[in-house]
């Protein structure tokens, strides 16, 4: 949808009813959602940290997303008098429990949990949920308009929407204004959806997936359905729109029969997830379209700590962006980050090919693909009838505990600091054919291994040595610590002591280069603690007598330091 949208929806149902008015409250029900445990674990973790902080705003925004989305929905009986739930997609994408609730005017309640999702189209934006099997409490459900809406005739809403953030019922009364309308989703006037009914009748956030209703003296309920709310321009007055009963008909229909999830399906969208990965920009937002709830949730954790380490500061902000509207959409979108991630070559281009495909036991598909000259393994499920992506090669996981040995081996490389953007440290020095001294270093890191150094050496007024040069240095990760070799040319000044020992030299400054090898080792358990040791080569001529010095040639140092 565009940033203009107010995504807000409804569908359809298909027998007859009883009674009038007030008896639509019958049959038009409240739907609540609850999350993947993994995410209520992860969110719970979000809400202790912040109270810790003493959020107080930001714990009880996440304990009321945390009490589940709600929207509206109304019932469908098919011929063979089987019952299910018509409503948005967007009203249960998320969902991992589904229970809906009819309030009667006397304000009498009655509850049915552990609906299941039988099926959603995501680009019409329908979902049909399923009773839990056998049962069959309704024995019919609305009519549905047989004949083409005309603009100007009165039609109703009906649902659920929020009044301060408890869902409220509510019967709302509109014209038609654009009997079919294509909404554009972008600047390009090419790019739209649709078609859908546009009309004036009340369609509050919690609406969506309930039905619009044109009056009909024939029906039992004096009330036939015309279609689903399910927009609304914020940008427009009184401008919601609704998915045309057809299309609402023809996809359960589709679905009913038997239809839907078949290999041709699941060609397609292999297809067009291959189609979507070779565009020359970031894809993580189509990634995040073909991810399960089930992938989404065991990984959401690690990648959210990932991509806020990793990740360019603009996809930060935008992921962050997505997060704070809807948290499940933003943790599907990290966790998306995060295959591009691994994916995406040097030189910005995915090259992505299907290498073959094997259909399992358990009825998911094994899927091979060539990315960047590599085997991808991945595997795809079938989730309310669409197939999406469970695992994906080692981005994204299904096993608790190698995503438990990731998060502590990822912890573990950011104690480490192997990535040195700049280091001080700083020591004890012995040179051979002098004796000790002290000296104090920092460098730069800013090409790759290559580091630009400065270094002072001190052992009293007679022995001060400043110097400067580029270096470069190769970190080996070994678990807990890694060690870097390193190696550091540098040219610089140093004062050359008095006399005796340097009778034949008259000036008391040299000019000249040394060179200086050794390790270093930092360790996770002190994240940016650093240890180093090396061996140091000076080669000075004094400025004046352009003599040779004989002194302080050779030498070791160790230091201890921290990394930025």
């Amino acid at each position: 949808m565009t940033k203009k949208i107010l995504c807000s929806m409804l569908l359809f149902v298909g027998a007859g009813l009883y009674g009038f008015g007030q008896e639509l409250r019958d049959f038009v029900c409240l739907i609540n959602q609850t999350y993947h445990p993994d995410i209520i674990a992860y969110m719970g973790k979000l809400k202790a940290e912040f109270e810790k902080r003493a959020m107080g705003d930001a714990a009880k925004s996440v304990d009321n997303y945390l009490k589940g989305g709600f929207g509206s929905g109304f019932i469908y009986v098919d011929s063979n008098g089987d019952n299910y739930i018509i409503t948005n997609n967007h009203v249960v994408n998320q969902a991992y429990t589904i229970t809906i609730t009819f309030e009667k005017l006397d304000g009498t309640k009655l509850k049915y949990e552990n609906l299941t999702i039988l099926a959603v189209d995501e680009v019409t934006d329908i979902a049909i949920l399923a009773f839990p099997p056998g049962e069959r409490p309704f024995t019919s459900g609305f009519s549905v308009l047989n004949r083409p809406i005309r603009e100007g005739e009165d039609v109703f809403s009906a649902g659920f929407p929020s009044l301060s953030g408890i869902p409220v019922w509510q019967f709302g009364r509109g014209m038609v204004s654009n009997a079919s309308v294509m909404v554009p989703i972008g600047d390009d006037p090419e790019e739209n959806i649709g078609p859908y009914i546009q009309h004036t009748a009340q369609v509050d956030p919690g609406n969506s997936g309930g039905p619009l209703l044109v009056a009909d003296q024939q029906a039992p309920t004096g009330y036939v359905v015309a279609g689903i709310n399910t927009l609304s321009f914020r940008s427009r007055q009184a401008a919601n729109y609704s998915i045309q009963i057809k299309n609402v008909l023809e996809f359960a229909g589709h679905i009913l029969s038997g239809k839907g999830s078949g290999q041709e399906e699941f060609d397609k969208r292999i297809e067009s997830f291959l189609a979507g990965l070779s565009r020359n920009r970031a894809v993580y937002g189509h990634i995040a379209k073909y991810l399960s709830n089930e992938c989404t949730a065991m990984n959401a954790e690690f990648a959210l700590s990932d991509m806020l380490e990793k990740a360019p500061r603009s996809v930060q902000e935008e992921i962050i962006t997505v997060f704070v509207r809807d948290p499940v959409s933003g943790m599907g979108e990290a966790v998306a980050w995060i295959i591009e991630n691994s994916l995406r070559a040097r030189s910005g281009v995915i090259r992505a090919s299907l290498q073959d495909v094997s259909r399992q036991d358990d009825g998911s598909y094994k899927v091979n693909f060539t990315i960047q000259d590599k085997t991808i393994e991945s595997t795809w499920v079938k989730e309310y009838n669409i197939w999406r992506i469970r695992t994906f090669g080692d981005a994204a996981l299904d096993d608790r505990t190698q995503i438990e040995a990731k998060t502590k081996k990822r912890e573990q490389n950011a104690g480490l600091r192997t990535d040195i953007v700049f280091a001080v440290n700083g020591g004890f020095e012995y040179l051979f054919d002098r004796g000790p001294a002290f000296f104090m270093s920092a460098w730069y890191q800013f090409v790759g291994p290559v580091f630009w150094d400065v270094q002072f050496h001190f052992a009293g007024m007679d022995y001060i040595h400043i110097e400067t040069g580029l270096g470069f240095n190769v970190p080996i990760k070994l678990n807990s610590f890694a060690i870097s070799p390193f190696a550091i040319v540098h040219a610089g000044f140093k004062k050359i002591p008095p006399p005796p020992n340097n009778q034949y030299i008259t000036g008391d400054l040299a000019y000249g280069w040394s060179a200086r090898g050794g390790l270093q080792v930092v360790i996770a358990a002190v994240p940016g603690l650093l240890f180093q040791a090396a061996y140091q080569y000076n080669s000075y001529i004094a400025m004046e007598d352009q003599i040779e010095l004989k002194e302080g040639k050779h030498g070791v140092t160790v230091g201890i330091g921290y990394v930025f």
